[in-house]
C-alpha cells in the first residue's frame, strides 16, 4: 500500500472526489447513513493513488472519536467493493487493489505502532515532567519558560493519540462483527493487548472485549476466553506482580476490568444500560413524552403545581374558627363570611354624626 507521502500531488478531477467524500462524512449519522451511502456510490473512484487518499481520509474520519463508529463500519462494508487497476503492476502482485486490503492494512499497520508511538510519547512526557519540577526550584532569571509550553503541547499530543487508539480499537471491532476481519485476527489483538502491562493497552483490551467478547465466546472458544478472564483477574487481584512496579494500575483502569469480568459472568450484558446515538425520531419522540408526563404532573397537582395536602399535625387542620396552616409552614388568616354594606344608610349615619357634634361645638369656655 502507498503512503501519502509517497504520492504525487493529486490531479483536479482526484481532489475533487476527495472534497465530496469529505462533506459525507461530514455529514455522517444514523439518520441519513442510507441517503449519504448512495451519494458514496456516485463518486468516480477509478485509479489506485485517488483509492489510497479515500481510505486514508476514511480512516482518519473513522477513529477521531466519533460516535457513529457502526456507522463508519457499516459504509465500510459496502466501499469494500471498490476495486481499481494499480497504477504501476509488477510481477508476482495482483494486478488490482482493493478498498478493503487498503483500509485493514490501515487499521493493522495503526495497531501495531499506536503502542510504540504512545510509548515513546510518554516516555518523553515524564523526561520533561521531571525537567519542570527541577525548573520550578530556579530563580526566575534562570527558570526555562519554555518548558511549560513544551509539556502543554506533547499533553495535547499524547491525548489526540489516546483518542486515535481507542477509536482504531472500536473500529476494528465493528470490522469483526460484519466479518470483514476473522476470528483469528480478533484473538491475535486481544493477546497481544493483554501481555503489554500498561493502563492505555489494557483501556483499549477492556474497549474490544465489550464490543466483540460476546460474539467471540462461543463453544469453540471458551477455554481461550478462560484464559483471557483468568489473567484479567490475575491483573486485578496483584497488578505489581504483572508488571505495574513503576506505573500503578489506575483506579479508573482498575473499575473497567472489573466490569469486563462482570460481563463475562453475566452472559456480557452490560451493567448499565449504554446508550448510543439517537435518531432524531427517537429524540422527538423522548421531548414529546417528557412533555406529557409533565403535563400530567400539573394536572394532578393542584393550584399551580403545588400539592395542598392535608395537615395531620393536631389543630393543622383548616376548621371554622382556628387558623390553617399551608405545606410551607406559613400561617393562612381564616377566611370570613363576607357582608353587604348598604352605601345610603352609611352616608345618611355620618352625615346624622356631622351635624350632632356641630351642636355640641363651643368657641370658648362655658360659664
Amino acid at each position: 500500500m502507498a503512503d501519502l507521502d509517497s504520492l504525487d500531488i493529486p490531479t483536479l478531477q482526484n481532489m475533487e472526489v476527495i472534497r465530496k467524500l469529505q462533506g459525507i462524512l461530514n455529514k455522517l449519522t444514523c439518520d441519513n447513513a442510507a441517503k449519504l451511502t448512495q451519494e458514496v456510490d456516485c463518486l468516480v473512484i477509478d485509479n489506485e493513488e485517488l483509492l489510497t487518499r479515500v481510505a486514508h481520509l476514511f480512516f482518519d474520519n473513522a477513529v477521531c472519536g466519533t460516535v457513529y463508529v457502526v456507522e463508519y463500519a457499516n459504509l465500510c462494508q459496502h466501499m469494500c467493493q471498490i476495486r481499481v487497476p494499480r497504477d504501476n503492476p509488477m510481477e508476482g502482485k495482483k494486478k488490482e487493489v482493493s478498498f478493503r486490503k487498503t483500509i485493514l492494512t490501515l487499521c493493522q499497520t495503526h495497531f501495531e505502532a499506536d503502542n510504540k508511538d504512545h510509548q515513546t510519547m510518554y516516555s518523553e512526557y515524564t523526561t520533561l515532567m521531571a525537567q519542570v519540577a527541577e525548573n520550578e526550584k530556579k530563580s526566575d532569571e534562570d527558570r526555562d519558560t519554555t518548558l511549560n509550553v513544551k509539556v502543554a503541547n506533547l499533553g495535547e499530543q499524547l491525548l489526540k493519540a489516546k483518542i486515535r487508539t481507542i477509536g482504531n480499537i472500536k473500529f476494528i471491532g465493528e470490522l469483526y462483527k460484519l466479518r470483514i476481519l476473522t476470528e483469528p485476527i480478533m484473538h491475535e489483538c486481544i493477546v497481544k493487548l493483554l501481555t503489554k502491562y500498561d493502563n492505555d493497552t489494557l483501556e483499549c483490551l477492556c474497549n474490544l472485549l465489550q464490543s466483540v467478547g460476546k460474539e467471540l465466546d462461543h463453544e469453540k472458544a471458551k477455554k481461550r476466553m478462560n484464559e483471557y478472564i483468568n489473567r484479567i483477574k490475575e491483573i486485578i487481584s496483584s497488578p505489581q506482580k504483572m508488571g505495574f512496579e513503576k506505573k500503578p494500575l489506575e483506579t479508573r483502569v482498575r473499575f473497567m476490568l472489573e466490569e469486563l469480568v462482570h460481563r463475562r459472568a453475566c452472559g456480557w450484558a452490560p451493567r448499565n444500560k449504554v446508550e448510543g446515538p439517537k435518531r432524531i425520531s427517537e429524540v422527538h419522540a423522548d421531548a414529546s413524552q417528557e412533555q406529557l408526563q409533565r403535563q400530567a404532573e400539573t394536572n394532578a397537582a393542584p393550584f399551580g403545581g403545588r400539592h395542598n395536602k392535608q395537615d395531620n399535625r393536631p389543630g393543622g387542620g383548616r376548621g371554622r374558627g382556628s387558623m390553617g396552616r399551608e405545606n410551607d409552614g406559613w400561617i393562612a388568616p381564616q377566611r370570613t363570611s363576607r357582608v353587604n354594606v348598604d352605601g345610603e344608610k352609611l352616608k345618611s349615619a355620618s352625615v346624622k354624626l356631622q351635624m350632632q357634634q356641630g351642636s355640641d361645638m363651643q368657641l370658648g369656655p362655658g360659664g
